[in-house]
């Protein structure tokens, strides 16, 4: 039965020990499943250079302000959302990555990546390509152990 909702971006994958802090989002067009870092107390955005906080989850909890039948991926500012920093959730990489291999953020988007940090990236911190290598599509389950 862990099979049947794999795929669905910001879910735990497993009932491993997760955290999950609440955090007032500071940046517009914040995307289920992308890195967030740190603003001020209880405030994060998504990429930037401060701490970072976590991974944006639990996509059913949100309001789906699209009006549509499809699920929300993309939350406003100023809502209170879970950010995870610990725990293994299904994230998308963007890309081929494989089971060990590291993971970084885009500082100005807060999507993830496989591999090393380059330029206007930051590595995440703990943080392993831990179940599936992901194909051309990127999903796969972190392990996150902040």
């Amino acid at each position: 039965n862990k099979k049947l909702a794999f795929g669905v971006v910001g879910e735990f994958y497993d009932n491993t020990v997760k955290k999950v802090d609440t955090y007032v989002l500071n940046s517009d067009d914040n995307v289920i499943g992308t890195a967030f870092t740190r603003v001020s107390e209880g405030v994060a955005e998504k990429g930037g250079t401060g701490t970072f906080v976590g991974l944006l989850a639990l996509p059913k909890q949100y309001v789906n302000y699209s009006s549509s039948i499809g699920s929300t991926n993309s939350i406003p500012s100023g809502t209170q959302a879970s950010i995870s920093k610990t725990g293994r959730v299904v994230a998308n990489v963007n890309g081929v990555a494989n089971v060990g291999d590291s993971v970084f953020f885009d500082n100005t988007t807060g999507l993830l990546g496989a591999g090393t940090a380059g330029a206007g990236q930051t590595q995440v911190p703990n943080c392993k390509v831990f179940y599936f290598d992901a194909e051309a599509n990127g999903l796969c389950v972190l392990e996150l152990l902040n």
